[in-house]
């Protein structure tokens, strides 16, 4: 159970065998903590620059006292535009789902990227108090060909 602020007080603890007894006491004070939107790790999920055809895998920790709602999204275009006339981003949602951890820790892969999934992207979390997101971005390269890496190679 959860400790509450009418828990506060001193406890006793009394242990008692053959060969004696020991008596410790014990104060418990109960902080009250008011619920706060969910808390992403600095840094995380991080930009990321990969070749077409690779897999990636971005991370995302959330901290919440209440079950968070993760989601991934992909910042896309619509009809020749990124932003709604509200100027909120039109996004794909590409994975969801409900942590039951207060410290819950998720990733989202992209298989056999192509420049197509190249774009900004965030790791959101929503508790009943509010919503946290960090942006990141993932960025493609083309491979280099055989003629172009003896040209480098050249140099």
């Amino acid at each position: 159970e959860s400790a509450v602020p009418s828990d506060r007080g001193n406890y006793t603890c009394v242990v008692q065998n053959k060969y004696g007894t020991i008596v410790h006491t014990y104060q418990l004070d109960v902080l009250e903590r008011s619920p706060h939107r969910p808390i992403l790790q600095a840094g995380l999920p991080a930009n990321q620059t990969v070749v077409v055809g690779s897999d990636v895998e971005f991370h995302c920790k959330v901290y919440s006292d209440a079950q968070p709602h993760i989601q991934w999204l992909k910042h896309i275009e619509v009809n020749g535009s990124r932003y709604a006339n509200d100027g909120v981003p039109y996004v794909n949602i590409l994975k969801s789902r409900i942590s039951k951890s207060t410290e819950a820790h998720d990733k989202l892969t992209l298989y056999n990227v192509t420049k197509k999934d190249e774009g900004k992207y965030w790791c959101r979390a929503i508790n009943f108090v509010g919503t946290s997101e960090n942006p990141f971005w993932l960025f493609i390269r083309t491979p280099k060909s055989a003629i172009e890496e003896i040209e480098t190679d050249d140099d």
